[in-house]
């Protein structure tokens, strides 16, 4: 009996009009540790995309297709970053910024 291992996954959407709280989901990216995996799958309903925004422009979406994918790990989780090396992730030089909540507690 195999193994039972945890993927984790994002969901990639198109959010067409972020004012109507409205989008479609367009892919997914995958991952797991343990049985070294690590995949993304694309696809763009053009009809669905048509039916929350009948003005988009088609042509313009299939340009700004997924051509590359980010992501950022902790320099801790070395056997992670192995593993996206081996899979073609390369390492940029960037650095990585958050900004908290500018609201105060009292």
């Amino acid at each position: 009996m195999p193994t039972p291992a945890s993927f984790d996954y994002a969901i990639l959407r198109v959010v067409p009009r972020v004012e109507r709280q409205e989008f479609i989901n367009a892919g997914v990216v995958a991952f797991c540790l343990e049985k070294r995996y690590l995949a993304a799958r694309i696809h763009l309903d053009e009809a669905r995309l048509r039916a929350l925004w009948p003005e988009v422009d088609i042509d313009l979406a299939r340009e700004h297709e997924l051509r590359t994918l980010d992501l950022t790990s902790r320099p801790s989780r070395t056997a992670a970053i192995r593993l996206y090396e081996s899979v073609g992730f390369e390492r940029r030089d960037s650095v990585l910024m958050r900004l908290r909540s500018m609201e105060s507690d009292g």
